[in-house]
């Protein structure tokens, strides 16, 4: 997609969702999920992906933008008066730059979620993780990947705005059906039930 041609027609605009880092397995889920409610999906991602009807990806390399560069992307290819669902943070974004789009979200009064791993809190004895459930420390964060999580989550949590974080601890977790780490703990039909 051209990046300054806005998503929506003449007419009654189709609400979009955004959904930055949308061409991996969450997005590809979203995708589907939005097709069939009517809503299309405006995606901004490293990956180049198929442009399908109701579904176009941005492709933008977020180590590489530049402040103010992904509201600048944003703005272009949705023009004012677009129809925006929601704005869903999946992957890709710094810190800084989840800063910068829940300010373009709170400026068009759009929802934020964050899509955030359950492997970022501790929990107690084995017990469920949920909305009270301490966030590891850094010193506990065992790797890279969760550190940059827990750095996105502090930025939004940061931010002005309507946003809430998804914990995926209803797929991911003890007795999860989905890792996160290829290979380990899969289910290749747990989207399809």
């Amino acid at each position: 997609m051209n990046p300054n041609t806005p998503m929506q027609q003449q007419g009654t605009p189709t609400p979009t969702v955004i959904a930055l880092g949308g061409t991996g397995m969450i997005g590809r889920a979203l995708r589907t999920v939005c097709a069939r409610r009517g809503v299309s999906v405006l995606s901004l991602s490293l990956d180049p992906d198929t442009q399908a009807a109701g579904y176009a990806n941005l492709q933008i390399d977020f180590a590489k933008a530049t402040e103010g560069a992904i509201s600048a992307a944003l703005d272009r290819a949705l023009p004012p008066d677009a129809a925006i669902a929601a704005l869903c943070i999946i992957a890709g974004p710094s810190p800084r730059q989840i800063a910068e789009v829940a300010g373009f979200a709170a400026r068009r009064g759009i929802p934020v979620a964050q899509v955030s791993s359950c492997l970022l809190y501790r929990a107690k004895d084995g017990s469920e993780v949920d909305e009270s459930t301490p966030t590891l420390t850094d010193t506990e964060a065992s790797f890279s990947y969760l550190r940059l999580k827990m750095a996105e989550e502090t930025a939004l949590t940061a931010a002005a705005g309507n946003w809430r974080l998804l914990r995926t601890n209803h797929i991911l977790g003890q007795g999860g059906l989905l890792g996160c780490i290829p290979g380990h703990n899969r289910d290749p039909g747990l989207l399809n039930h």
